[in-house]
């Protein structure tokens, strides 16, 4: 979970808990692809999902999406964003991109976890081409 705004992380930590998750945070896009390079590189801490934030200072969601679309298996993404910036830039998202706008309740960001989980369970154990 990517977001430079403490307050989101830690609520978004609570409900992603709560629900059974292990949740990873970080406050910005480079400290998450170092967590999500660990954990292609370590099964025990794997990260199947990110969530991000779009609008960061530094590496923004934008680029730390497109990292993770370029990597093998490609780790799935969701992009969160309450601001203008964010959300007046879809256009920079792939077209098939996830995206919840904040402020966002538990049960709507648990249903879009529960859309892309699935398919990136499936995405994993298919032959790579």
């Amino acid at each position: 979970m990517v977001d430079d705004d403490a307050g989101i992380r830690w609520l978004v930590h609570r409900i992603l808990e709560a629900a059974g998750y292990r949740v990873m945070m970080a406050a910005e896009g480079a400290a998450a692809l170092r967590a999500a390079e660990s954990g292609l590189l370590d099964s025990r801490c794997a990260i199947h999902l990110v969530l991000t934030d779009l609008d960061m200072p530094v590496l923004d969601g934008f680029e730390v999406g497109r990292r993770l679309a370029a990597w093998r298996p490609p780790v799935p993404v969701i992009y969160m964003s309450g601001t203008t910036y964010g959300l007046s830039h879809r256009a920079r998202l792939p077209p098939d991109a996830h995206l919840i706008e904040k402020p966002f309740s538990a049960h709507a960001l648990l249903r879009e976890i529960s859309l892309v989980l699935p398919t990136a369970a499936a995405a994993s154990r298919s032959p790579a081409p």
